[in-house]
């Protein structure tokens, strides 16, 4: 049975809506994953495309890696199925002379699907962004309270 209610939300976004509840210590690191071995060369830049982006952002951790394997496997497979179709073109004959739609269509969309439901679990779609309010400046309690003391 699947849970009812809305996602969680991760540990940056309760931050940055000003909900410290439930982060715990060291779950924030802000440090990048090493990109692992083994990546083919769509994967390889796919991830140095996204993760300066997402480091920026501050919403990336060790622990995110997988996530974003899992995400720049997904591109590597659309960007080659896509070249494929445009190689070949959307449809193509059967051997009975019948057309049909291309089975490298059907896989990139496929794999265009997975990338857009990891998209939001980084920030990385304009709604994901406008539900985080983020204060460009940080907020410094005792300066404010100093200011109003002053006046």
């Amino acid at each position: 049975m699947a849970r009812r209610g809305p996602k969680p939300r991760p540990p940056i976004i309760k931050l940055l809506r000003g909900d410290p509840s439930g982060v715990r210590g060291g779950c924030l690191q802000g440090s990048c994953p090493a990109r692992p071995e083994g990546l083919d060369p769509h994967e390889q830049r796919a991830w140095d495309r996204v993760v300066p982006v997402l480091a920026g952002m501050g919403v990336l951790a060790e622990v995110d890696g997988e996530a974003l394997r899992l995400y720049c496997h997904a591109c590597s497979v659309s960007e080659r199925a896509w070249a494929e179709v445009e190689k070949d073109g959307l449809m193509l004959i059967s051997i009975t002379g019948v057309p049909r739609p291309h089975p490298a269509a059907a896989i990139a969309h496929r794999a265009d699907q997975l990338r857009l439901a990891i998209l939001p679990e980084f920030g990385m779609t304009p709604s994901s962004r406008s539900r985080v309010g983020v204060d460009r400046a940080p907020r410094d309690d005792l300066a404010a309270f100093l200011e109003r003391k002053k006046s």
